[in-house]
């Protein structure tokens, strides 16, 4: 429009042109969308570059010439509509089929157009503008898909199932002659309530919310509910429906099918009663067994539990020696802190079946605000007596450890298990290193996943004992699992330190191997007493994880 020589046109120069063209042009130039101008009483073509493609080889000998010309194979149909549009009446066609000659062979095209009349400044119709889509494309795929949906319908109405339609919305298109001689509805209709009549009362809340979700999320749909036939029974149906979708993903329609599974709900109920009648028969079978393993299991656990009041009565036995040794030397300053030391290991020993709770139970902990370096250091004496001679303890805490919260007495109680356990683990002998220090986990301590990243402190035990099989590994933390002899464990001792833990927002790791030792790693979250806490994350799973090698 704005390169051609309007100058040699009948228009002439567009500085001539009358202001009502003007405004038109400006309208048309001024968009994208395909646009057409006749003008004057030749009908003359002025048209924007989004209406190029519709003319094919016509461009660009089409401009400023008359609209008959241009279009002589057509004109016998569009002339009257552009001569009504003259006369000032709107016009508009939607999928209008024609047959053009625009690249040199006949085309069948379609086009939705408008015609609209174009007035000057008198009120006088001088032209008409061409709002023109052409829609050939459109057309031919919807041809393609009523032709599809013909096939579909046909092939449907052969298939013994029943066969249905939706629209994305999930509102019914279609049934098959199948779904209507089942339930007696009468053939066509798709009334909103059609499927709540046919649908069991009993299965209707969980088959429509489970299609709503469906609807909503785009994935097929699967139930299996009771359908009622036109005798008034219900019969057992798996109900599936595949959503179609368009190439830009939406969904256009939905696919479904009923399919009878009554036989085989009935082969199933058949099956249960049959497995519930076995199962009372293995209860029965096995009640004999399960009170043998009770007994031996109360065996176990009295023995275990006479072992860990030996323990803690060891505690008790350490603290003394030292009163003793304290009084022999005629030092009395340090006397009250070993009868402190002596009088905890005795109230750990009487609390032993409150510890057994808080194991079996969540039971509320006295959670404080901890320093484990402090915990660690008054512990160091007791620590180092109960391994006795041959272990030696090496003790290395973390100069700006954090503070924690939890429960002081458990903690503490924690790391004595831990310090009794390495001594077992090392009866030759061997190192027990006690160490703390800041953590901000990430793939570390972390369960391999994201789910525990935060800022922690670390308190761990290692020892270069006997170390743990993979077996062992893997059920170390179970309630009364034990290696020991019966008499010598209880099984609670790792099991009491991942209930800890685990009370306390934090995890336990554990890495060992068999003749190198084991090392163990109880992550507590970092306390600010400010009340801001830090980035915590405690989403702790049931199972800890574990590992056959050192972290």
């Amino acid at each position: 429009m704005r390169n051609f020589r309007w100058e040699s046109s009948p228009l002439g120069a567009v500085a001539q042109w009358p202001h009502s063209l003007r405004i038109a042009i400006g309208i048309l130039t001024g968009s994208q969308f395909p646009m057409l101008v006749l003008w004057g009483p030749d009908r003359l073509c002025l048209y924007n570059d989004g209406h190029i493609p519709m003319l094919g080889l016509r461009h660009p000998q089409a401009l400023a010439q008359p609209i008959r010309e241009v279009w002589p194979e057509i004109w016998s149909t569009i002339g009257p509509l552009m001569e009504r549009a003259y006369a000032g009446e709107s016009i508009f066609f939607e999928h209008l089929p024609l047959q053009v000659q625009r690249n040199g062979v006949p085309e069948d095209v379609s086009f939705t157009f408008s015609y609209s009349a174009l007035r000057n400044e008198s009120g006088e119709i001088e032209g008409v503008l061409c709002v023109c889509t052409e829609t050939t494309e459109h057309c031919r795929i919807e041809a393609a898909l009523q032709q599809s949906e013909s096939r579909l319908r046909g092939l449907a109405q052969t298939l013994p199932n029943h066969i249905w339609t939706a629209q994305p919305d999930g509102l019914l298109g279609w049934f098959n002659d199948r779904f209507y001689e089942y339930t007696g509805a009468p053939k066509g209709l798709l009334d909103s309530n059609l499927w709540s009549t046919a649908v069991h009362p009993d299965d209707r809340d969980m088959a429509f919310n489970e299609w709503s979700e469906c609807i909503l999320t785009g994935r097929p749909y699967q139930t299996e509910v009771r359908l009622r036939r036109a005798d008034g029974r219900y019969r057992w149906h798996i109900v599936r429906a595949t959503p179609l979708r368009a190439e830009d993903g939406s969904i256009e329609r939905w696919i479904g099918t009923n399919t009878d599974i009554e036989e085989r709900k009935l082969t199933e109920e058949g099956l249960e009663a049959l497995v519930g009648q076995r199962s009372c028969q293995l209860e029965n079978t096995q009640a004999e067994l399960r009170q043998a393993q009770k007994m031996e299991a109360v065996g176990q656990l009295t023995g275990g539990i006479a072992h860990d009041f030996n323990n803690m009565l060891t505690g008790v036995k350490v603290a003394f020696e030292m009163i003793q040794l304290q009084l022999d030397n005629g030092n009395l300053e340090d006397v009250s802190r070993y009868a402190t030391i002596g009088m905890d290991s005795a109230e750990r020993a009487a609390v032993l079946t409150h510890r057994l709770l808080a194991f079996s139970r969540r039971q509320p902990l006295e959670l404080q605000s901890v320093c484990v370096n402090a915990t660690v250091r008054s512990m160091e004496d007791l620590i180092r007596r109960t391994l006795g001679s041959k272990v030696e303890l090496n003790v290395c805490v973390s100069d700006d450890l954090w503070l924690t919260r939890c429960d002081p007495n458990q903690l503490e109680m924690a790391l004595l298990n831990l310090a009794i356990n390495a001594r077992d683990a090392m009866p030759g002998g061997g190192a027990l290193k006690v160490s703390t220090a800041n953590k901000i986990t990430h793939a570390e301590a972390t369960m391999e996943t994201d789910e525990s990243m935060g800022e922690y402190v670390c308190l761990t035990v290692t020892d270069d004992g006997v170390g743990m099989s993979p077996e062992t590994l893997r059920r170390v933390f179970e309630p009364f699992f034990t290696t020991k002899p019966i008499g010598q464990g209880t099984g609670l001792g790792l099991a009491m330190v991942y209930a800890f833990a685990k009370q306390s927002n934090g995890l336990v790791r554990i890495a060992s191997r068999e003749g190198v030792g084991t090392d163990i790693r109880i992550y507590l979250p970092r306390f600010r007493p400010d009340g801001q806490l830090g980035e915590i994350r405690s989403n702790l799973v049931e199972q800890p994880a574990l590992s056959s090698t050192f972290a």
